[in-house]
């Protein structure tokens, strides 16, 4: 077979998760897909030596060897601890709790992955979190309450928002901010405290600026129970609460999700069971906010993947047919 090779200008690495409409169904762990967002006829593998699990989390550190992307947690059986690099088959570090269904940001000039929350196989839903980088593991702040299936957007360089999710005994509409100028010492900061319209998990969210407006917004796209269509939104810095500005084309939940200057993009699906290989697109403009479905699909349905943006010049890649 011919390839071709091409460096990637923006992509998106996909990775773990299950075959849609099985959970049961495991995606080989070295399926590791790159998307390119500006040439969407290319694909790639990318090979990644590691666990079979689902709902684990993601994202491209800082390390003296360069950018390296890590996946941590998730679940199998059972929940899971390891954090791996994507290439490696051995555990760079593990979580101090075997957790499934945390969510994720890089923070401290990207050389921390700043895992919350989570949910394990045992002990139900937690509020501990972990920082984790190349060379070291430690605790970090509890959230005020347990979540799992929440989700975080980094919308400063030192601000983050940890929205939504799954206490254990409700479904959560809060979104807390935090201070992380200092990333070993977070700091909640009380207001604003933005709230969802309705308490839900499992969705997607991200940052982006309206194409109007200049606004910088945060989106809360999908998730369950309902209202799986829904673009929530918050302007950043606003004293107001997430908003419902438009609608997705079709259910979707159980997606990873990436922030993208062009808007916020969701990659595989749970909750329509006929697109799950299926790439959306959230974007705002003039306050107004529209869901696509991009043309170019995933190679393999995914439920509960891990999406990270690569950096430029992240990797090369050999573009072939794939075969599921």
């Amino acid at each position: 077979m011919d390839c071709i090779h091409f460096r990637v200008e923006a992509g998106v690495l996909v990775t773990t998760g299950t075959q849609q409409m099985d959970w049961n169904k495991w995606i080989n762990p070295r399926r590791t897909e790159l998307y390119d967002l500006e040439n969407t006829n290319s694909y790639c593998d990318y090979s990644f030596d590691g666990p079979q699990v689902r709902g684990a989390v993601g994202g491209v550190i800082t390390t003296e060897q360069g950018p390296k992307a890590m996946v941590c947690g998730g679940y199998n059986g059972e929940s899971q601890s390891a954090c791996y690099f994507l290439g490696n088959d051995q555990p760079v570090q593990n979580l101090n709790m075997a957790l499934y269904a945390s969510a994720a940001a890089v923070v401290g000039d990207g050389e921390f992955m700043w895992v919350t929350g989570g949910w394990h196989h045992v002990h139900g839903t937690q509020k501990l979190t972990n920082l984790v980088s190349e060379k070291l593991r430690a605790d970090g702040q509890d959230l005020p309450t347990p979540l799992h299936g929440h989700c975080m957007v980094v919308f400063e360089s030192n601000q983050v928002m940890v929205v939504g999710g799954h206490t254990g005994s409700a479904y959560s509409t809060d979104g807390y901010i935090y201070d992380v100028s200092y990333v070993h010492n977070s700091q909640l900061i009380a207001t604003p405290r933005p709230h969802l319209t309705t308490g839900k998990d499992y969705f997607g969210c991200g940052v982006m600026t309206d194409y109007g407006t200049g606004a910088k917004v945060v989106l809360v796209i999908g998730g369950s129970p309902s209202n799986v269509h829904d673009i929530q939104r918050w302007n950043v810095g606003s004293a107001g609460n997430f908003e419902v500005k438009g609608q997705m084309p079709i259910p979707v939940a159980r997606a990873a999700s990436i922030s993208h200057p062009s808007g916020v993009y969701l990659f595989g699906n749970d909750a329509d069971q006929l697109n799950g290989a299926v790439v959306l697109k959230a974007y705002c403009q003039n306050d107004v906010c529209t869901g696509t479905t991009m043309t170019h699909q995933l190679q393999l349905n995914r439920k509960e993947p891990v999406a990270m943006l690569v950096p430029l010049n992240f990797a090369n890649c050999t573009v072939a047919a794939l075969t599921p």
